[in-house]
């Protein structure tokens, strides 16, 4: 008897988190291991655009499983960057940048989201996605501030 209980609750459980590890990792039925379709090419920079006036660089940059395209940007010292972020992926991603406070928060599929900030002090700075296990499957660029 307690087996017919248990089983189906073993099931269902066993179910649930297979269900959570595919959403928050991306790893949906239908997209094969090793697909780099969607991946930024290796040494491909992202060209900021000045504008609203002096001071102001806008820049676009698109997040799917799991890339940043570009994969690397660079800005003008001295800057604000408004940067709009688009996730063309099929879960949930971020843009974050620890260490200039810019942090995109929880970013829909097929949603943007436009984050402002202050490029003041020369370096180079890793952009990682937060959302747990997609920064470790490769989810990372970088910003260089010259």
């Amino acid at each position: 008897m307690k087996l017919k209980i248990l089983a189906p609750i073993i099931i269902l459980g066993l179910a649930g988190v297979f269900g959570v590890w595919w959403y928050i990792t991306g790893v949906l039925p239908g997209r094969e291991a090793g697909d780099t379709s969607g991946m930024p090419v290796p040494g491909e920079k992202g060209g900021p655009e000045t504008i609203g006036g002096e001071g102001v660089t806008e820049v676009k940059i698109a997040g799917d499983e799991y890339s940043f395209t570009p994969a690397t940007i660079t800005v003008e010292k001295g800057k604000t960057v408004r940067l709009t972020f688009k996730n063309t992926g099929n879960v949930s991603h971020t843009w974050t940048i620890d260490e200039l406070n810019a942090d995109s928060g929880l970013v829909s599929p097929g949603a943007s989201k436009t984050v402002e900030f202050d490029a003041g002090k020369a370096g180079t700075y890793k952009i990682y996605c937060a959302v747990p296990g997609h920064e470790e499957s490769g989810m990372v660029g970088t910003l260089e501030v010259e």
